[in-house]
């Protein structure tokens, strides 16, 4: 790096040009720009309490703070023109200097478009994926259709197997690929929480109330485990029980994977170098992707 500590100098000289330039566009008067720009950066608020948060949902608040650096910058070029030109220019090289780490690596591999090319290779025209995020570049770049997972509603997830059976006995092919997150949910019979002792009504209520997990049928619930803010959520409402319904969600995981094979036969049709492009620093972690196709089975294995 260029120099020492320039990671706690950039976010001070930053925050302190975005407070000048809400400062320029009131005293300029302009006060739908400033409503406008302090809306969209309110927005790490909205997006800070969502079940899924990852840092990507930053971009809009971002960009409303980068417009009041835009006009301070302008209004320092007015003033201090070669100071302007120092801070506009140390700011765009740190921020190039950070990104790339990424950018090299795009240089040499970019994992979404060779899962497209592979997938279109491995598999016939009319082939469908069960997959998650990797959908829009499969249909980009692999021409194939998708089919996404019951996300938070695992309720519904023997329905999507019968879809997937419909089409398999049209002769359409299916693959899964599987992502981190299907792993995370399932359904649970509400008995299992009576179970946990006398509060264990009273912590099922409250998880529903909470959206935790979803009230399904009058036995079970559905849940999906895969951030934070539900795990900090079970165990503010469970308190001391905490542990046994932690438990409980624990022995219920693993859902899809079971069912998967219950229903189908899943024979591995290849592997991928892929990255984790989720990972909030602009770090790439590669791995290997795993794409399988799926068979029915047979009446006597289906039995068995």
């Amino acid at each position: 790096m260029c120099f020492q500590g320039y990671k706690e100098f950039i976010p001070g000289v930053f925050c302190s040009l975005v407070v000048l330039g809400a400062v320029l566009v009131w005293k300029d008067r302009r006060y739908f720009l400033l409503l406008f720009f302090l809306g969209l950066a309110c927005l790490v608020f909205v997006y800070g309490n969502f079940d899924g948060y990852a840092a990507r949902h930053l971009d809009m608040p971002v960009l409303a703070l980068h417009a009041f650096v835009s006009y301070s910058l302008a209004w320092l070029y007015r003033q201090f023109r070669v100071s302007a030109i120092f801070i506009f220019v140390l700011l765009i090289t740190i921020q190039l200097l950070h990104i790339y780490p990424m950018l090299e690596f795009r240089r040499h591999y970019d994992g979404t478009l060779r899962l497209g090319t592979f997938v279109k290779s491995i598999s016939p025209e009319n082939a469908v994926f069960l997959t998650g995020d990797e959908a829009p570049f499969i249909e980009y770049y692999g021409k194939r259709k998708t089919m996404g997972y019951p996300i938070g509603h695992w309720g519904k997830l023997d329905g999507v197997f019968d879809e997937i059976e419909r089409l398999m006995n049209r002769h359409i092919p299916v693959y899964v690929i599987p992502t981190w997150y299907e792993l995370d949910g399932g359904t649970v019979a509400k008995s299992k929480f009576f179970e946990v002792g006398l509060n264990g009504g009273a912590i099922l209520n409250r998880l529903i109330q909470k959206g935790v997990v979803e009230d399904i049928s009058s036995t079970e619930v559905s849940f999906q485990l895969s951030n934070d803010l539900k795990i900090n959520a079970i165990r503010e409402i469970a308190k001391g029980d905490c542990k046994k319904i932690l438990g409980i969600f624990t022995r219920a995981g693993g859902q899809f994977d079971s069912k998967l094979r219950q229903r189908f036969n899943v024979l591995l049709a290849g592997d991928i170098l892929y990255e984790d492009f989720h990972h909030p620093e602009l770090s790439m972690r590669p791995y290997m992707l795993h794409v399988f196709k799926l068979q029915l089975k047979s009446y006597g294995e289906a039995k068995r």
